[in-house]
């Protein structure tokens, strides 16, 4: 991660697929300062408590662990003795928008609509 940061034109957003990954991207933005979300926006996955107790607090992806376990659970029954490939079932999701994300800035035209 310390390499990628360190190229010359950053992305307008980045997205983490777990908290973990958030916190140590937190840092080593600070550490360059660089600026969330003046200069990046942040997303993380999971949506824990913790992720308000950043600065700025961290947008992230809310889902429901709970009713993640029962469909796993139910699939398993299910389908576990069945000779057929498992299919996709997917979970809804809901975008909890905090301090850590913001409009792209002109810096990025690929994002800026003509």
């Amino acid at each position: 991660m310390e390499r990628w940061l360190d190229r010359v034109h950053l992305p307008s957003a980045l997205f983490c697929t777990d908290f973990n990954s958030v916190t140590v991207l937190m840092s080593l933005l600070s550490q360059r300062g660089i600026r969330v979300p003046d200069d990046i926006s942040l997303v993380g996955f999971d949506d824990p408590p913790a992720a308000i107790l950043f600065n700025p607090p961290i947008t992230t992806v809310h889902f429901s662990v709970k009713e993640l376990g029962r469909r796993a659970f139910n699939r398993l029954l299910t389908e576990a003795d069945r000779d057929i490939p498992i299919g996709t079932d997917l979970l809804p999701v809901q975008l909890v928008e905090r301090g850590s994300t913001a409009a792209p800035h002109a810096e990025h035209p690929e994002h800026v609509s003509s």
